[in-house]
C-alpha cells in the first residue's frame, strides 16, 4: 500500500473525472432455476412456476430510461447499467433486454463469470460497451478464454477479473501475466478472496497482493481500455493532508472497507437492482427506493453509513466522507478537497 495506510482517511473520491461523471446501476439478473433448485436443497419444493420466469425487458428498459432522465437529464451523469448474472440467462432474452435498454440512452456493462458460447456473444455484443470475465483457474479454461477475450476485444472494452486467494497466489499471478502478454489492450484486475486470517498471514498475503495489483497497475496505464472503464481508483485524503491513489480491491484486503457513520454516495454514484425488481442505494441492501415497475425515489444527497462493513467490492468504489468536526479555518482545505460538494450539488448553503 502506502503511508495512507498509516493514518485515517477523511474523504475518498474518484481519482479519475470521468468516473466522477457516470453513476452505475448494478443489475442482479439470476437464472430461476437455479433459485428454484437452492429452494429444494434448503428443504423447500422445487419452484415449477419461477422456472424461465424473468422481469420484462421492455418493464427494465423503461426504468433504464427513468435512470437516465434523473442520472443524466437532471444532474449530468452519464448512465452504466451493469448486467450481473447472465451465466445462464437465455441468449434471445439477453438481446431483448440489451437492445431495448440500448434504446434508453444508457452505456451496458455486461458481467460473466461463466463460459458462455460464442454464438451468445453474436447475439449481444453489438449493443454492449464493457464485458468483465471472470478468469478460470484451470489451463484449459484459461486458454478458452482468451480466444473469447481476443473476439470481444475488437467490439467492446473489455476487463479479466483474477480472483487471488492466500492458497493460489503463484496461480492468479501466472493467469495475470499470461492474460497481460496476451491481451495488452484489456483491462486486468486482481481481486482478493479473503477469508478470517491471522494477522502475520493476512499481512503476507497483503504483501503478496500488493504485488499483483502494482504489476496490474502498470498494464492498466499502458491502455486505454483502463481509460475508458466506467469505475476505478479511488483517491483518498487523510488527516494530515496526505492523498493516495487507492483502488477498492486494496481496500478490501487492508480491511479498511469500515464506513459506518460515513456520508456515502450510493443512490448518488450508484445504484442496486435485486433480481426481484426491488431497488436499493446499493449492494448492501441500504434504503429500498421503490421496485422497477413502480414508484422509484431516486436519490440526490448522500445517506449516513449504517454498516460495520463494506463487503462487496462493488459497493466501494462511491464517494464517501467521515463524520468529522472541524474550526472554521479549515474550511478551505476541505472544500478543496471536495468535502462540501454535497452542498454544492444540490444548491443548497451553509
Amino acid at each position: 500500500m502506502n503511508d495512507m495506510t498509516q493514518t485515517r482517511i477523511l474523504f475518498l473520491d474518484h481519482h479519475s473525472d470521468l468516473h466522477k461523471r457516470v453513476v452505475e446501476v448494478d443489475w442482479r439478473l439470476e437464472n430461476p432455476y437455479h433459485i428454484s433448485m437452492q429452494t429444494a436443497a434448503a428443504g423447500g419444493p422445487p419452484d415449477a412456476e419461477s422456472v424461465g420466469r424473468y422481469l420484462d425487458p421492455a418493464v427494465i428498459a423503461d426504468f433504464c430510461g427513468r435512470c437516465d432522465d434523473h442520472y443524466h437529464g437532471r444532474m449530468g451523469r452519464a448512465v452504466v447499467v451493469v448486467f450481473n448474472g447472465a451465466e445462464m440467462t437465455p441468449a434471445p432474452y439477453c438481446s431483448r433486454l440489451v437492445r431495448g435498454v440500448k434504446d434508453k440512452g444508457c452505456r451496458i456493462a455486461l458481467t460473466i463469470r461463466m463460459a458462455r458460447r460464442r454464438v451468445f456473444w453474436e447475439r449481444v455484443a453489438e449493443y454492449i460497451d464493457f464485458v468483465t470475465l471472470a478468469v478460470p483457474e484451470t489451463a484449459a479454461g484459461l486458454d478458452g478464454l482468451l480466444k473469447l477475450a481476443d473476439y470481444l476485444g475488437r467490439s467492446v472494452t473489455l476487463r479479466l477479473d483474477v480472483n487471488v486467494r492466500p492458497d493460489n497466489v503463484e496461480q492468479a499471478k501466472y493467469a495475470g501475466e499470461t492474460i497481460m502478454r496476451s491481451l495488452p489492450d484489456a483491462v486486468v484486475r486482481f481481486v482478493p478472496e479473503m477469508s478470517a486470517l491471522p494477522d502475520a498471514e493476512a499481512e503476507r498475503f497483503f504483501r503478496r497482493f500488493e504485488e499483483l495489483q502494482t504489476r496490474a497497475y502498470t498494464h492498466n496505464e499502458a491502455n486505454d481500455a483502463h481509460k475508458r472503464w466506467y469505475r476505478g481508483a479511488l483517491i483518498g485524503y487523510g488527516a494530515d493532508g496526505a492523498a493516495a491513489v487507492l483502488t477498492p480491491e486494496e481496500l478490501l484486503a487492508m480491511n479498511a472497507n469500515r464506513f459506518k457513520s460515513w456520508l456515502c454516495w450510493s443512490g448518488v454514484e450508484r445504484l442496486f437492482v435485486a433480481p426481484d425488481g426491488d431497488v436499493y442505494r446499493a449492494g448492501c441492501g441500504n434504503e429500498r427506493l421503490g421496485t422497477v415497475g413502480g414508484t422509484v425515489v431516486f436519490p440526490s444527497v448522500p445517506v449516513s453509513c449504517p454498516h460495520a462493513v463494506c463487503r462487496d467490492v462493488r459497493d466501494i468504489p462511491v464517494k464517501r466522507q467521515r463524520a468529522v468536526t472541524f474550526r472554521i479555518e479549515q474550511i478551505p482545505e476541505l472544500t478543496a478537497m471536495g468535502a462540501f460538494s454535497h452542498i454544492a450539488e444540490n444548491k443548497m448553503s451553509l
